[in-house]
């Protein structure tokens, strides 16, 4: 099953695959700018930005799997290729509720049980 999450206040997609029985959610995250519909940032372009219509693991910006019990394996997936550029703290807010989501999203998704209480604030 798949699922895509467009947080449009955050101006991150959240795309979630699992398939039933596993014991993770495997996930891939877009910066997007808004329009008619989003544009996802093609994080694997030489030189940016650049859009693509079709998001995927490859041109990400996040990339990872959760697991069952709470616990998550990510990379951000160019940073082999660049720096990581953010502007000021309020950028780390905007992280910090990305995952948050992430978390939430991943739970509901795939039934887990993990940090409910943590989850509903």
């Amino acid at each position: 099953m798949n699922k895509e999450i467009i947080l449009e206040d955050l101006l991150y997609a959240i795309n979630l695959e699992w398939k039933e029985g596993d014991c993770h959610v495997d996930f891939f995250i877009h910066a997007i700018a808004m329009g008619d519909k989003p544009e996802y940032i093609d994080h694997s372009a030489s030189f940016g930005p650049t859009f693509t219509e079709t998001p995927n693991k490859e041109n990400s910006f996040v990339s990872g799997f959760l697991k069952w019990d709470g616990c998550i394996n990510y990379v951000y997936t160019q940073q082999e290729r660049c720096m990581l550029h953010e502007c000021g703290p309020a950028s780390f807010s905007r992280l910090e509720k990305l995952f948050h989501t992430l978390y939430k999203e991943c739970a509901e998704f795939a039934g887990f049980t993990f940090y409910l209480d943590e989850l509903k604030k």
